[in-house]
């Protein structure tokens, strides 16, 4: 037993090594001979259900969906009749399940699994991290269906597990209360939303630094709440300050995050009558996507559509209808 436990290792260790490298045919042909290994030692080998997980992993890894799918119901069918029941373990193949239905649009389908995830993580009295994950994730897929009634109460538990076990005014907090802000946007509760993404903000503005660049969200996250209320006085200063963050995290002088930063602080200029600096922004976000994606592309005419309603808006009706002309040739070129 203790040779076959050994070579049973070394192949797994050696399977585990070939995928991290992406050498997934190696990795699939080890993985595969482990399982032997531990199947001819016997039945009911606890090795088979951790074999089986990594060996979904591979073929999920090469595009081979359905075997990855069934490879990791099997492991669950084993885990699952294992007494005492290992939840922790369980829930990591429910995850991987989920993340697989994500992956082909089964959305449905992930958001039942996450649902047994959360009801597994509460029946082992699992702490305040893993069962608000486990929340989290059932509730984001809801959000993703447009189904933010359903959310909003399991993202409002989130909130609270999450201060809880980290503190209020950890990180992990902000991205909690920006999801149910979020939950509730959807449902067009602002109101309700406005506070939450504010205290979101000042929370990684005093844990990263106002200008981090992971601020840009928080403060385009904010900025998109004023304007659909009509705030645009109060969107533009978010929307500087997300674009400030941007340019610090800016790859090069042309990045494309810092073209859709200054295309969103344009059309709030635009909203407000600021037609001078809109179009300022406007060119420079048109120069960057040049660069980036070229002279023809989808992109420039997108941008270049937007200028020539601004120009619309102050009247400058001929400068206008050149640069639609110019747009209608751009997307006749790219569609053929």
């Amino acid at each position: 037993m203790m040779a076959l436990a050994s070579a049973w290792d070394i192949l797994v260790d050696q399977g585990t090594a070939a995928y991290k490298k992406g050498n997934f045919a190696e990795a699939e042909q080890l993985f595969t001979q482990a399982r032997k290994e531990a199947e001819a030692s016997s039945p009911k080998d606890p090795r088979i259900a951790i074999i089986l997980n990594d060996l979904a992993l591979v073929y999920e890894a090469q595009g081979k969906d359905k075997e990855a799918e069934e490879l990791y119901k099997q492991t669950l069918t084993i885990k699952e009749a294992a007494e005492p029941k290992d939840y922790t373990s369980i829930n990591s193949t429910l995850n991987n399940l989920a993340v697989l239905y994500r992956k082909l649009g089964k959305y449905d389908k992930a958001i039942e699994v996450y649902q047994l995830s959360a009801a597994n993580a509460e029946k082992a009295g699992a702490d305040g991290k893993s069962l608000a994950a486990a929340l989290n994730n059932q509730a984001l897929m809801l959000n993703t269906l447009g189904k933010f009634d359903e959310a909003e109460p399991l993202l409002t538990r989130v909130v609270a597990l999450t201060e809880k076990a980290y503190g209020p005014e950890n990180v992990a907090v902000a991205v909690a209360l920006n999801n149910l802000a979020v939950s509730l946007r959807g449902q067009e509760k602002l109101k309700e939303a406005e506070p939450l993404y504010l205290r979101a903000m000042k929370i990684r503005e005093k844990a990263l630094g106002a200008d981090h660049p992971e601020m840009a969200v928080a403060y385009t996250n904010s900025a998109r709440l004023y304007r659909e209320q009509g705030r645009y006085e109060e969107a533009e200063p978010m929307l500087v300050k997300a674009l400030a963050a941007t340019e610090k995290g800016a790859r090069g002088a042309a990045d494309k995050n810092v073209a859709i930063a200054l295309s969103n602080l344009a059309m709030c200029q635009r909203e407000e009558g600021k037609f001078i600096e809109a179009e300022k922004n406007y060119q420079r976000a048109l120069q960057i996507r040049t660069k980036v994606f070229g002279a023809e592309s989808n992109e420039v005419a997108s941008t270049t559509n937007n200028m020539a309603a601004l120009l619309t808006d102050q009247g400058k009706y001929a400068e206008a209808e050149l640069l639609v002309k110019t747009v209608i040739a751009m997307i006749e070129k790219n569609l053929g």
